[in-house]
């Protein structure tokens, strides 16, 4: 998966009982400048790296002056 390192984050889980890692991106720009407007959500399987579920849009930052 491609993500944009100045914005991810990681959780372990569980999906229907199988360990898994959901990675949180967003389409914040690389050089920190300008807002956040969207914020998606994957699961992979932590045992293979399979598609779990997702991409999904899920809440994100809030607004703050550009």
């Amino acid at each position: 998966m491609d993500t944009n390192p100045s914005c991810v984050g990681t959780v372990p889980t569980q999906v229907g009982g199988e360990a898994a890692i959901v990675i949180l991106d967003s389409d914040a720009r690389k050089d920190g400048k300008g807002r956040v407007s969207i914020t998606v959500a994957t699961a992979f399987s932590a045992a293979d790296g399979d598609l779990l579920w997702g991409p999904t849009e899920v809440p994100g930052p809030s607004p703050a002056p550009a």
